[in-house]
């Protein structure tokens, strides 16, 4: 493959090894080498399929090129995932985020989280579906997270049409009937869920761990018990056979219909009435009261809450992010804020020391960072957005600023600021002054207007 440097090894399994490289344009990319197998015409034509279709599925890894190498061996080339350990692709701690490893370090998923995965993953693979395309190994190792959403990876080992399922894939997610066709892939999904909402590996199917029904779930879950028996039922006929019968089982599931009390008509009107001149009375002093989450919730319910606020200020926010938690307090997390305005129900998570609300494609509508007054961050990554005014930072123990591609001029506000690490790229930034005499090591100015590099002197870059 003369095209590409090799920079390490991303990934190895059974059916391919998954390297990172670099291109001729010098973009660092995912390429996968498939290992010699009975399918390659027709994982060529999926693969070909994909790639070439013109409506995109955001829930899908980019096929950007499909070659054969000098070896006869089928490989395709795709974005890099999102670091899990932060390190670079093509250092030797980079290692891609998977669903496998968020569960890992999240531990289960609270019914709203699984609910906006499984919805995600299930318009993925109905694209798939509609298109004669069955993916052949869903699983959560080959669920990535691409600018902090998470897609369906891994379709070197799709296919069209109905195959047996047996030449493919990862045991545990096959279904034992053996030749299936899209229904294959429900099971795995299933299979899927049952490892986020339980903690527990696939393999342990139909078994629910004892702390299932104590925690998020202690409601809904004997119904996602029976959801899951019959998505992962042993014979076909008994198992979803579409992603819209299996889409719509889930939400009856999660999304039970409230019930409704009965209320007197005389105490409504009169409760009304009172209420109405009470308000009246009382508005010019009324004053809404600021966003929180109980401290009795689970680190967990805490994000889905946060994300649940964000979502009814900015109704086009997609719910979904990458967070992590310590001691069971949630320090880190990651948003795509492409749509976000308001970004004040952040500051709910009043431990938080690492924030990431960057746009991911293109400008964002974030001007204010004034909602995350209340706290005490440590670094902050909001690329790509519209914000000026950093003042609100003016008090953080902030060591690295991640603002390019912003309206930033002023650095006045972060001269009390202990940053080690500052990018303002593509900045209306002109005066360095500010931050002379800090103890910077990485500093990203370019497509600025400074003339004056003076205020560089000494710092350890």
């Amino acid at each position: 493959m003369p095209d590409f440097t090799i920079l390490g090894t991303a990934g190895e399994g059974a059916f391919g090894t998954v390297l990172v490289v670099r291109d001729q344009t010098g973009v660092n990319l995912a390429l996968k080498i498939l290992h010699h197998g009975r399918h390659t015409d027709r994982e060529r034509s999926a693969l070909t399929s994909v790639r070439t279709r013109p409506d995109k599925h955001p829930g899908l890894i980019d096929i950007f090129h499909v070659g054969t190498a000098a070896t006869g061996h089928l490989y395709y080339t795709m974005p890099l995932a999102d670091s899990a350990t932060g390190a670079l692709p093509g250092d030797l701690a980079y290692a891609p985020l998977t669903l496998t490893r968020y569960l890992r370090d999240n531990g289960p998923m609270p019914p709203a989280a699984l609910r906006h995965l499984a919805m995600h993953l299930l318009d993925a693979i109905g694209w798939m579906h509609a298109g004669n395309i069955i993916h052949r190994d869903i699983k959560p190792s080959n669920i990535l997270y691409l600018n902090k959403i998470p897609r369906l990876a891994d379709i070197g080992l799709a296919c069209s049409g109905v195959v047996d399922v047996r030449s493919a894939g990862t045991p545990m997610y096959l279904p034992p009937d053996g030749a299936v066709g899209p229904d294959a892939d429900l099971y795995a999904l299933g299979k899927v869920l049952y490892e986020c909402a339980t903690g527990a590996d696939a393999h342990t199917f139909p078994s629910i761990p004892r702390s299932f029904l104590n925690g998020p779930w202690k409601t809904l879950g004997p119904a996602f018990n029976q959801f899951l028996l019959k998505a992962c039922a042993a014979t076909s006929s008994q198992r979803f056979d579409t992603v819209d019968a299996f889409r719509g089982a889930l939400l009856q599931v999660l999304d039970p219909p409230a019930k409704k009390r009965p209320t007197p008509v005389f105490s409504m009107v009169l409760t009304c009435g009172v209420l109405g001149l009470a308000g009246v009375a009382q508005l010019p002093f009324q004053t809404e009261k600021p966003f929180s989450v109980p401290a009795s919730l689970s680190p967990a319910e805490q994000v889905q809450a946060v994300y649940a606020e964000l979502k009814r200020l900015n109704p086009d926010f997609p719910m979904v992010g990458l967070w992590k938690q310590e001691e069971g307090k949630v320090v880190r997390l990651d948003i795509p804020a492409d749509t976000i305005t308001d970004i004040s129900p952040v500051a709910a998570l009043k431990d938080l020391k690492h924030l990431g609300c960057g746009a991911t494609g293109g400008r964002g509508s974030l001007k204010s960072l004034e909602g995350l007054r209340p706290l005490m961050l440590e670094s902050l990554e909001c690329k790509h957005q519209q914000i000026s005014d950093l003042s609100p930072l003016a008090h953080m123990p902030m060591a690295r600023l991640e603002a390019g591609w912003n309206a930033i001029a002023d650095l006045r506000p972060l001269e009390g600021v202990p940053l080690r690490e500052l990018m303002v790229n593509s900045n209306p930034v002109t005066d360095l002054s500010p931050v002379a005499g800090k103890a910077i090591t990485k500093l990203g100015v370019g497509h600025t207007q400074i003339m004056d590099w003076t205020p560089l002197q000494g710092m350890p870059l």
